[in-house]
């Protein structure tokens, strides 16, 4: 069970990169927000990527605020969702090619998988796959990625699978379904150790 007090503060750095991650998650607004600040070096060029997600008590995405600048300029991304995977900009345009999308992916930060793993709640053995909206950064390019997230025995971890980039990786988690290490891409600097589990 996710703590209804939730208030944690997560870091990551990336593997074998240049990078921080200083993010918040807490119970608010009827729901749950993170708040976060990726600073990166995406192929030689540095970048300082903000954003924030309102998710609501089951952990459907509802609302998504990014920014992004590198020494290019900046740009920014704000989505809203009914939690059905409909999707509109800000503005109110309705976006068709994101339907049956209840998730989001953005690129730079592995908090984003803890969405589905905390909406899902699977059993052990369960598996299920996904379309999610997906947020390349830092340019901030946006599509649809299908992904299957599975759940391995007792334990808390989760395999994830993204069949189009030939990628799989085994994430185990905290009590707040919050990545500890992420094989590959990132490391979690703060805290360090925590009880490997699934609420």
């Amino acid at each position: 069970m996710i703590p209804e007090t939730l208030d944690r503060t997560i870091c990551w750095t990336p593997v074998g990169g240049v990078g921080f991650e200083h993010l918040q998650l807490r119970a608010e607004e009827g729901g749950f927000v993170a708040r976060s600040i990726v600073l990166g070096i995406d192929e030689e060029t540095p970048f300082r990527l903000q954003y924030k997600i309102k998710v609501d008590q089951d952990w459907r995405t509802r609302k998504l605020w990014v920014r992004a600048a590198t020494p290019l300029g900046e740009s920014a991304l704000a989505l809203r969702s009914d939690g059905h995977g409909n999707w509109r900009t800000e503005d109110g345009t309705d976006m068709p090619e994101l339907s049956g999308c209840i998730d989001v992916d953005i690129t730079a930060t592995p908090f984003t998988n803890t969405l589905p793993i905390n909406r899902l709640r699977l059993a052990p053995g369960q598996s299920v796959d996904l379309r999610m909206v997906y947020v390349t950064a830092p340019s901030l390019e946006l599509g649809v990625s299908e992904q299957r997230y599975s759940r391995r025995g007792e334990g808390g971890e989760i395999i994830f699978a993204s069949p189009a980039h030939d990628f799989t990786a085994v994430l185990p988690v905290d009590d707040a379904g919050l990545v500890m290490d992420y094989p590959q891409l990132f490391t979690r600097a703060y805290p360090r150790w925590t009880e490997v589990t699934v609420g």
